[in-house]
């Protein structure tokens, strides 16, 4: 089998409603994506008062987008991995998704056994940097695979950082806010 033989095909699916968490970079952030309120990471600032579920909404983001990376590196093919290759957050889109709790009352969702809620959705998006590389080169060695890799991990933690740091300074923006009034 040649390279086409080994190598499956993606089909991204259309995404309506979603906007990107951030825009793009601009001269004057040079690589770093530009937050502002209003972004996609306002779906996470829902209420002030439930800072606790906000929280695990913006870590359920975080890892759907890592185990979108692991997908991608790990577990799309066993010869090939596929490197995003731009990796940051305004190519990903957050949407809201309906979901129905556990028929089952539990901590987890605050006794709304049953109930429609709606929990956040990122999707990673923008494929047009990415680019196939073999696992394994000559003589089993994954170096080259391994440091591809690495690059989205790390592209992946600071994405992580900024939304943190994001999150966080809004919440003592409106913190301020409230004690004023």
């Amino acid at each position: 089998g040649g390279y086409a033989d080994d190598v499956r095909s993606m089909v991204l699916e259309s995404v309506e409603g979603a906007t990107a968490l951030a825009h793009i970079p601009s001269l004057l952030t040079i690589s770093r994506d530009v937050y502002q309120e209003g972004d996609g990471v306002k779906l996470f600032m829902k209420n002030i008062d439930d800072i606790s579920f906000e929280i695990k909404e913006l870590m359920n983001m975080l890892l759907s987008l890592a185990k979108a990376g692991e997908y991608l590196h790990e577990t799309m093919s066993d010869r090939f991995g596929l490197m995003h290759g731009d990796f940051y957050a305004h190519n990903v889109l957050i949407g809201r998704t309906h979901i129905t709790t556990n028929t089952t009352t539990s901590a987890d969702n605050g006794g709304n056994a049953g109930q429609q809620l709606l929990r956040s959705r990122a999707l990673l998006s923008d494929f047009g940097s990415s680019f196939f590389y073999e696992k394994f080169g000559d003589h089993e060695d994954n170096t080259k695979a391994l440091c591809l890799a690495g690059m989205e991990v790390r592209a992946w933690a600071i994405l992580s950082l900024e939304n943190v740091n994001f999150f966080m300074k809004s919440k003592e923006r409106l913190n301020k806010h409230y004690q004023h009034i």
